[in-house]
């Protein structure tokens, strides 16, 4: 079991792949919107979700790889 307090950190952290402005991670947008959507913050979800679209729609692989899942509206 994850706690909600890491449900929410864990996914901002493969968003942004920094902790404190210090990257320790690789950016797995996927991996991302998963966590997000088990957390069950649909507002976070959503609004990470619109991002990680932008960064598709602006020629972003990785991005558009995530989002696959979710359609593309």
């Amino acid at each position: 079991m994850i706690s909600s307090h890491s449900a929410l950190i864990c996914p901002g952290l493969y968003f942004q792949g920094k902790l404190m402005g210090q990257s320790c991670i690789k950016i797995d947008y996927a991996k991302s919107l998963t966590l997000l959507k088990a957390s069950g913050d649909t507002a976070q979800f959503n609004a990470i979700l619109r991002l990680v679209r932008e960064r598709a729609a602006a020629g972003n692989a990785a991005a558009a790889r995530a989002i696959k899942p979710y359609g593309t509206n």
